[in-house]
C-alpha cells in the first residue's frame, strides 16, 4: 500500500533536477546529491514509479531484501517489482537519519540510513553509490530489520525452526491454502461485529473445514474476520494469527515459505488478491453488497505447479 509522505513529497517538490540521478555540481557538495538521490529512490518506491526507481540504480546494481534468499541483479529485482508498480502498489520508507562517507578516490561513497515503515518498523538501510559521468547512482542497497540485542536469541530460536521447516522432503512442502471472505456483518461501521447470519455462517465454515487438517489460521485485525475464524480455530486448539491485509505481499511470503495447510479470513478484495499473488485464478471480484459463502482452495506442489478451485459454503449468500 502506498502512504503518503509529507516530508518525501516536500523533497521533491524543491527538486527541479534535470535528470534523476543528482549531480555534484547541481547539489553543491557530493553528500547533498548523494541524499537527493536516496530521497528519490524512496519517494519513486512509495509513489510506484518504476522508470524513475530504476534509473537510480547502475547497469550491474545489486539490491539485498531482508531474506537470506534476497540477492538480487537489478533486472531480477525489477522484475519483481515491476508487476506491482504497474498496479500502483509501491512500498513506504521514511529516512530518519543518514550517514554519508565519501571514499578518498571521490568517485564512490557508502551510505547508511535509519528508516521507518508501516508493518516492519525500524528499518536499516546500507549501500554504495558510484559517480558516473558526474552523478550519483546506487550501485548497491542492502535492507535490514535490526534486531534488539534483548531478543536476538528467541530470533535466531524461531530462524532455525523455520529453517528446519523448509528442509522437510518436497511432499511436505506442499502447500493448500483455503480463502474465504468474513461471514455477514451487523452494520456497515469499521469495526463491525458478525451478525446473527454471519455467526451462523462462522459455525458452518466449521463444519465444512473441520477434517481438512488445518495447521494454521490467519486473520486480518478486524472482528468480524477473528469471530468468522474463531469457531474452527477453537475447535483445532489453533491460534488465530494476524496479518497486515495492507501488505498482502508479506502474509503471501509468510504462507509459502511455511508450507503445510492454512485457512485465510479477508475481506471482498483482499481474499481474491492473495489468491492472484499465490499465482491462482482469483475469477470475477467478490459482490462487495452480500457474497459471503466463497471458498477458494489454492493448492501449489513442490514444482510450483498452482491449481485454484473455487466453490461455495453453507447457505446461500444473501444481503442482510
Amino acid at each position: 500500500m502506498r502512504f503518503r509522505i509529507l516530508a518525501l513529497i516536500t523533497i521533491w517538490s524543491l527538486l527541479c533536477l534535470p535528470s534523476a540521478a543528482a549531480t555534484s555540481t547541481a547539489s553543491g557538495t557530493a553528500e547533498t546529491a548523494i541524499g537527493t538521490v536516496l530521497d528519490n529512490l524512496h519517494l519513486a518506491a512509495s509513489n510506484a514509479d518504476g522508470d524513475l526507481y530504476f534509473s537510480l540504480f547502475t547497469e550491474h546494481a545489486v539490491f539485498i531484501g531482508t531474506d537470506a534468499s534476497e540477492r538480487w541483479s537489478i533486472e531480477q529485482f525489477r522484475t519483481f517489482a515491476e508487476p506491482y508498480f504497474s498496479k500502483g502498489q509501491g512500498w513506504t520508507y521514511v529516512p530518519r537519519e543518514r550517514h554519508i562517507h565519501i571514499l578518498p578516490s571521490g568517485a564512490a561513497a557508502r551510505f547508511d540510513e535509519i528508516l521507518s515503515n508501516e508493518s516492519y518498523g525500524t528499518c536499516r538501510g546500507t549501500g554504495v553509490v558510484e559517480l558516473i559521468d558526474n552523478a550519483w547512482y546506487i550501485s548497491q542497497y542492502s535492507l535490514t530489520i535490526p534486531i534488539p540485542n534483548e531478543l536476538a536469541r528467541d530470533i535466531v530460536r524461531r530462524i532455525k525452526k523455520l529453517e528446519a521447516t523448509t528442509e522437510q522432503t518436497p511432499a511436505e512442502q506442499s502447500l493448500t491454502i483455503f480463502l474465504v471472505r468474513h461471514a455477514e456483518k451487523i452494520d456497515e461501521s469499521r469495526n463491525p461485529d458478525l451478525s446473527p447470519s454471519g455467526l451462523l455462517r462462522a459455525k458452518q465454515l466449521n463444519d465444512v473445514l473441520r477434517d481438512a487438517q488445518i495447521t494454521h489460521i490467519h486473520s486480518s485485525d478486524f472482528i468480524r474476520t477473528q469471530d468468522t475464524a474463531a469457531p474452527l480455530a477453537k475447535r483445532l486448539g489453533l491460534e488465530v494469527e494476524l496479518y497486515d491485509p495492507n501488505d498482502l505481499r508479506a502474509l503471501v511470503k509468510q504462507l509459502t515459505m511455511t508450507g503445510g495447510r492454512h485457512l485465510v479470513v479477508g475481506h471482498s478484495n483482499t481474499t481474491p488478491a492473495v489468491v492472484e499473488l499465490l499465482g491462482g485464478d482469483p475469477g470475477a471480484g467478490i459482490e462487495v453488497e452480500g457474497e459471503y459463502d466463497r471458498l477458494y482452495i489454492v493448492t501449489s506442489d513442490p514444482n510450483g505447479h498452482v491449481n485454484t478451485t473455487m466453490m461455495r459454503y453453507g447457505y446461500a449468500s444473501m444481503i442482510e
